[in-house]
């Protein structure tokens, strides 16, 4: 861009330097020709030539010519200054644009990091049924150990209800009971489940367990939501006048970055965090269309 910008003012200027030589070529002329048609009486003052129709046509001629020239180069000089101000316009735009994607990334890594921290940070106690010893203990969880548990739970509630038996087991019981469901709520969500898909059983069980685990997941799930929005936002403003599919795979870089930073059991989280969050469910439509 700024050489473009460059070349065109050069060539501007050898113009109107070849121009302004021209003039003075043809003003030095016509003195050197016209010399002899005036006489000089006094300081300042020329006695005019009888046959001054002769000297004025050819004034006027070159006027009108040297006139032309200066209109030609306004003209010029405004059409370059045109050029050279839509060239200026496009480096501000890339220039905002790169100032922007910068701005995106630095945010990005921020939440990013505070996506880590959150995952590493939750700790959770629950009670556990010790076949063993055929007690229940305290039980502290963290990290990705709780999107472990969350997984499991999920997996046991989901067939427990689908099938419609109520566990026999202790540990299910108490796995049952950590939920807040009884034998006649579990009868009455069995009864639903009923005519549901795999998909939707999976999806209104993992409801129950993010009902359960609100207090730990929110503060995860917020950042979450918010870093989808983030990528969200960034993408559909640069889309607009990029390459689409240059612009998908920028964008889906960071996605990825997000998901390798999850172990496989937070990642299902995330994915099926998208019940409670339009940002991350149209971040996953959008990336996972291919």
């Amino acid at each position: 861009m700024k050489a473009k910008k460059e070349i065109i003012i050069n060539i501007y200027f050898v113009f109107s330097a070849l121009s302004v030589a021209i003039g003075l070529f043809i003003i030095g002329y016509f003195i050197y020709v016209l010399k002899d048609y005036y006489v000089l009486k006094n300081f300042g003052l020329f006695k005019l030539p009888e046959n001054w129709q002769e000297v004025d046509f050819i004034g006027g001629v070159y006027g009108t010519l040297w006139t032309l020239v200066g209109l030609l180069l306004l003209y010029l000089a405004m059409k370059m200054q045109n050029k050279i101000l839509k060239i200026e316009i496009e480096e501000l735009k890339n220039k905002e644009k790169h100032f922007s994607f910068e701005q995106f990334e630095y945010e990005f890594i921020s939440q990013s990091r505070g996506i880590i921290e959150a995952c590493n940070s939750i700790k959770l106690e629950t009670e556990e049924y010790i076949a063993e010893s055929d007690e229940t203990k305290i039980i502290i969880t963290k990290g990705d150990a709780f999107f472990d548990l969350i997984e499991n739970d999920l997996r046991v509630l989901s067939l427990c209800l689908k099938e419609k038996q109520i566990p026999k087991s202790k540990q299910n019981i108490t796995r049952l009971t950590n939920y807040g469901i009884g034998e006649k709520i579990f009868q009455q969500i069995s009864n639903k489940f009923q005519n549901y898909s795999e998909k939707q059983i999976t999806e209104d069980t993992f409801k129950i367990i993010f009902k359960r685990y609100f207090f730990e997941l929110s503060p995860l799930f917020e950042k979450l939501d918010s870093i989808s929005k983030l990528i969200l936002d960034s993408y559909l403003i640069e889309i607009e006048n990029n390459d689409k599919e240059l612009i998908y795979q920028k964008y889906k870089k960071q996605y990825e970055f997000i998901l390798a930073h999850l172990s496989y059991s937070s990642k299902n989280f995330f994915n099926l965090s998208s019940l409670f969050s339009d940002n991350i469910k149209q971040l996953n439509d959008l990336m996972l269309k291919n």
